[in-house]
């Protein structure tokens, strides 16, 4: 629970680095270059990352070029690149520090961010963090931007930015303010050559945990966890890479009592890793490999107590062919379920937009326009567009020839990504599955839209837009026929194991399995059937 939740911090942290709106172009006063920062005595949490050492050493290289760049990692980095004008490479140190860690995590006061960099930083996306509108003061020989409870400092080379409450800052630039000491010195010692580190005084956590695991049943098996004053961790990336961790506790016997707990807690996990590997067997050889040698570092893990405090160690040799070996099984995975949380999203967005147009029209779209004689001229696909943030497009189409006109054609090349598979070049040019089902009773049916009085059955309950196991050019007027009589339906889903995602009515997405019998799927195709669903079946 503990690493969750200081990760939880961080991100919250690093996410403020997101775009929130156009800045204001303003001078701010610049500090001299031999600013000296000190790390708050009280801290309650302090983690710091040497960004560049990590982004450059060869096992992370190794595991970025195995992932892919459609990873939801890759996307941050390109907006936090963009936004700062700086690539992870040339992130030297994030450091995150909180005086109150109960509330960081309340959002009450939010921790402070440091961050160093080898190349100068745009600080106008940093200023949006509360200070725009911030004024000048000079603190302890410093000049601070600050607005409110809200302040931040500027190095003059742009390489140092500070971020957080003033009254954190304020005890960072007193040169006076009582220094670390005892473990929290130890750990800060300890960034200056480890690629990650971290410190918490767990109160806030112990208290939550004591709460839950007296519900669970377990209270008296850890209770001499919860006697822990502080923790720390240190790590070293690589090939071969290394990890301590230490624990103080309130006095001598309390550590003794968390020693044998920790003991036995090794012991646990190293069973438990034993039990694990025969399910591994087969499909996942190199990972049941590696389990075995991890459940014997655990075994083997120096474990020591001495006074207050409980130490570890571990040290993971992994070669490169072996990691390769560990990729290769782990990817696919981490790829599909990249490929799926973009599908996802894409159905939502077309979901979201179906229901501006019904606000803007009255009704949904019909399946398709048509001409004054009632033949199909282009599809719903296409009469969304402007709902989609593609205004531009829609106008480039003429809207009274079909899709297949010597114009309305040259358009297809043009799809826009929210209509793509994700992970997947279309089979036929501009070919989509992102599909709905027409016929009597489903979301499309007959030459005019729906509104959202007509589905009766519940929104909740009804499919919109679907995904189709076979593409159809996206401006074509053509989606799955629907008859409620029929013995199958037309093929859903086919680029995903096991099943396929479905746009309900009320805007959500759910993964709907294959194993789903045809009555269950049949009562979410229609609208207005009165049918009792129990569940994806």
């Amino acid at each position: 629970m503990l690493p969750v939740r200081c990760f939880v911090v961080l991100a919250c942290a690093l996410t403020l680095l997101a775009p929130v709106g156009q800045a204001r172009e303003e001078k701010q006063p610049a500090a001299p270059k031999e600013l000296v920062l000190s790390i708050p005595a009280n801290s309650e949490l302090y983690l710091s990352f040497r960004v560049a050492a990590i982004w450059k050493s060869p096992l992370l290289k190794q595991l970025l070029a195995e992932l892919g760049k459609e990873v939801q990692l890759f996307q941050e980095l390109k907006l936090t690149e963009r936004e700062l004008g700086i690539s992870p490479e040339q992130i030297t140190r994030v450091t995150i520090v909180s005086t109150d860690l109960k509330a960081s995590l309340d959002s009450r006061m939010p921790p402070t961010l440091l961050l160093e960099t080898s190349k100068p930083m745009d600080t106008r996306s940093l200023l949006r963090l509360g200070l725009l509108d911030a004024k000048p003061r000079l603190i302890h020989g410093q000049t601070v931007l600050v607005a409110g409870q809200q302040a931040g400092l500027f190095r003059a080379d742009r390489q140092l930015a500070l971020i957080g409450p003033l009254p954190t800052i304020e005890a960072m630039l007193d040169p006076k303010a009582p220094k670390p000491s005892g473990l929290l010195a130890q750990v800060i010692a300890q960034a200056a050559t480890e690629h990650a580190v971290g410190y918490v005084v767990p109160k806030v956590f112990v208290e939550q945990a004591e709460r839950e695991l007296k519900l669970m049943g377990f209270w008296f098996v850890v209770r001499p966890l919860l006697a822990t004053q502080q923790a720390a961790v240190w790590v070293s990336i690589g090939y071969e890479s290394k990890g301590q961790g230490h624990l103080q506790f309130t006095d001598e016997k309390a550590a003794q009592k968390a020693f044998k707990v920790i003991q036995a807690m090794q012991t646990l996990a190293a069973v438990s890793l034993e039990n694990l590997r025969p399910s591994l067997q087969g499909k996942w050889q190199a990972a049941s490999k590696f389990l075995a040698r991890v459940e014997k570092i655990l075994e083997e893990a120096p474990l020591e107590h001495k006074g207050k405090s409980v130490s570890a160690q571990l040290t993971l040799k992994l070669g490169k062919a072996e990691m390769a070996r560990l990729l290769k099984e782990a990817v696919i995975p981490l790829r599909q379920a990249a490929r799926k949380a973009q599908m996802s999203n894409h159905l939502k967005q077309i979901g979201l937009a179906l229901h501006n147009y019904h606000d803007s029209y009255g009704t949904f779209p019909a399946a398709a326009s048509y001409d004054k004689d009632g033949k199909p001229l282009l599809s719903w696909r296409v009469h969304l567009l402007p709902f989609l943030e593609q205004e531009a497009l829609y106008r480039q189409f003429k809207l009274d020839e079909p899709w297949d006109s010597p114009h309305n054609k040259k358009l297809l090349a043009k799809m826009p990504a929210v209509y793509a598979l994700p992970g997947v070049r279309p089979k036929i040019e501009g070919g989509t599955v992102m599909q709905g089902f027409v016929g009597k009773g489903a979301f499309f049916e007959g030459k005019r839209g729906l509104r959202l009085s007509d589905i009766t059955d519940g929104t909740s309950n009804t499919f919109m837009i679907v995904e189709a196991g076979q593409e159809v050019p996206w401006t074509k007027p053509e989606d799955l026929p629907f008859d409620p009589k029929a013995k199958q339906l037309p093929q859903l889903g086919s680029a995903f194991e096991g099943g396929f995602h479905v746009g309900f009515g009320d805007g959500s997405v759910r993964f709907i399995k294959h194993t789903t019998k045809l009555e269950t799927l049949k009562a979410y195709i229609t609208r207005n059937g009165d049918e009792v669903i129990r569940g994806d079946e």
